[in-house]
């Protein structure tokens, strides 16, 4: 009522006093509106390793108006307790344009000035709270925060570290964070989905390709934009030595994809015979809106690297140590402070952080207990050292094709070693097996491995019983030196490999009269090539005398019956009047 005017109002006044009020609601409700219009587009709160300067919160403007965010502020709330503390205050004269993200991050992320995100968020259940001047604009709440939690709607999923929640689509809001947010790869201060949008990875760590052979590389095409991706696309996988400018080795392939959401192809490239190679993979298409997450890049060691498992004992004598024998193949030095090793269980430990070098051909222990291993005297001088990271138990009995699986990774955490061995030494303890050549590719078809020859169970810290590079890739019988001279030559290696479906061998030496001069060596399950030494003496640990022998290699099928021999001649002298 206007009774308490002291004038009487001409309709004219009257009407400059209605506009006048108008106005003033609309730029006082200009601010209100807008900042209704400004939400929590993503949140990223568990970092893999320490969170500590890595976790952010983006806003977005989903509004057509520049707004003003002073007095804005956002709470932690701690989701079991309910407590609250403030991690941001804007400062006064804060804009954010529409269509604009605003990143309020961690130091680690060098946010720009009045971002920095204080103190830390935690992994859920939890929740971030956007307040202007006192007044909710919005809250997100994430992982099991029960009925009455601090949510819209009910509460978004927790993610897996390294995954933020995002908004999908961009700004989308219903009033229920478990629909309106979903995990997603951290885009901090950009768009978190675009209309057609394809992510390119390989799909996984595949084995430490040959040097020098080829390798078969399975890339994945995930399909994550708003809308389904039909049309064909062109992919590029390169090869390149470590370091080098020019690719080894580039090919293109054309592949439509089927409209799943994930598609995935392997490409067959060459290897060059060096220690490292990289792998650059590129996916190309014209209605692909975003090209960041367009390529994949790996890098491995080639196999065989450097440094090679080249012996273990996964079954040792009760009170004894099972353990690993490293050997340098390489031409100078190596250290290993930094490395880790893992089994099949894919816990990676790290093996030292400090210096344990390799000499050049030389070899060195890790151990489950290295005291035991020293004390038994079984590695004579070599270094014997545990795990800092723990040891990882090695499985003896064969679970499928494999009985455990062994890794190395460098200080970078490059694959430089990954082997699998399946247990063929049987029932007995305290014999190790040994990797039939220091040469052989880790994904050798057939196997790596041998039990040992030696009297002793194991030869840790020096050469195998079994090894030798002439058998490598022998498809024949080989014997050499022949003739054999036991003075000179000391032993004689003989070599072969089995052939498909064939799953041992026994190797026997005889006289011309047909009688058995010798039982070498045998075994079953091991890998396909073998390599055994003969010192020219028989049985009973006598020499033989000068003459001719007949080795006899008898390869045994799954059954354990004998299915094929092949044999040769041997002339031995005993050093005296030999050639």
């Amino acid at each position: 009522m206007w009774v308490n005017l002291p004038r009487k109002i001409s309709i004219t006044d009257y009407l400059l006093v209605i506009v006048s009020c108008s106005l003033s609601f609309l730029v006082l409700g200009t601010p209100l509106a807008c900042r209704s219009q400004v939400v929590i587009n993503e949140l990223y709160y568990d970092h893999p390793g320490s969170d500590q300067g890595w976790e952010f919160v983006e806003l977005l403007a989903t509004g057509d108006l520049v707004c003003d965010l002073s007095g804005a502020y956002l709470e932690f709330i701690d989701g079991r307790t309910g407590g609250t503390r403030t991690v941001w205050y804007a400062r006064d004269g804060l804009e954010i344009v529409p269509g604009g993200y605003l990143l309020i991050a961690g130091s680690g992320r060098n946010p720009s000035p009045g971002l920095l995100l204080t103190g830390t968020l935690e992994n859920g259940p939890d929740a971030i709270r956007l307040s202007i001047d006192g007044r909710i604009v919005d809250l997100v709440g994430y992982g099991d925060l029960g009925l009455q939690g601090p949510f819209e709607g009910e509460p978004a999923a927790d993610v897996e570290a390294g995954s933020s929640l995002a908004r999908r689509p961009d700004g989308h809001d219903t009033g229920c964070n478990g629909t309106d947010l979903v995990p997603a790869d951290p885009t901090p201060g950009v768009r978190n989905f675009h209309s057609n949008d394809l992510r390119l990875a390989f799909s996984n760590e595949p084995e430490p390709p040959c040097r020098g052979g080829s390798s078969t590389q399975v890339l994945c095409i995930e399909d994550i934009g708003l809308y389904r991706f039909t049309s064909m696309v062109e992919v590029e996988i390169a090869v390149y030595v470590r370091g080098a400018t020019y690719a080894y080795d580039r090919i293109r392939q054309r592949c439509v994809l089927s409209g799943a959401r994930t598609d995935s192809f392997a490409i067959t490239v060459s290897i060059p015979p060096s220690e490292l190679v990289a792998f650059e993979s590129i996916i190309e298409s014209e209605s692909d809106g975003n090209p960041a997450n367009d390529t994949a890049r790996a890098t491995q060691h080639t196999s065989p690297g450097t440094i090679v498992i080249n012996e273990i004992m996964y079954r040792p004598l009760d009170g004894g140590s099972e353990w690993i024998e490293l050997l340098n193949r390489g031409n100078r030095p190596c250290c290993i402070n930094g490395w880790s090793m893992r089994d099949r269980t894919g816990m990676w430990r790290l093996i030292s952080d400090h210096d344990l070098w390799i000499e050049p051909g030389g070899y060195l222990i890790l151990a489950q207990y290295p005291d035991r291993v020293i004390r038994e005297g079984i590695g004579g001088t070599v270094p014997v050292y545990g795990v800092s990271g723990g040891w990882p138990v090695l499985n003896d009995r064969s679970t499928g094709e494999e009985a455990d699986r062994i890794e190395l990774a460098d200080e970078s955490g490059w694959l430089a070693e990954r082997v699998g061995y399946g247990d063929v030494i049987g029932d007995e303890r305290g014999r190790s097996i040994e990797r039939f050549s220091g040469h052989a590719c880790s994904s050798y078809p057939g196997g790596l491995w041998h039990r040992c020859g030696h009297a002793y169970g194991s030869t840790p810290g020096r050469e195998n019983s079994v090894g030798g590079e002439v058998g490598f890739d022998a498809s024949t019988l080989v014997i050499s030196p022949n003739p054999f001279c036991m003075q000179r030559d000391r032993t004689v290696e003989i070599a072969g490999a089995c052939r498909g479906g064939e799953n041992g061998f026994l190797v026997r030496v005889f006289d011309m009269e047909g009688y058995e001069v010798r039982r070498l060596y045998g075994e079953e399950g091991g890998a396909r090539p073998f390599s055994c030494c003969w010192d020219g003496r028989d049985g009973r640990g006598v020499p033989v005398r000068t003459g001719l022998y007949i080795v006899v290699v008898e390869f045994l099928g799954m059954g354990g019956g004998v299915c094929r021999k092949e044999t040769g001649c041997l002339a031995v002298y005993d050093g005296y009047g030999g050639p």
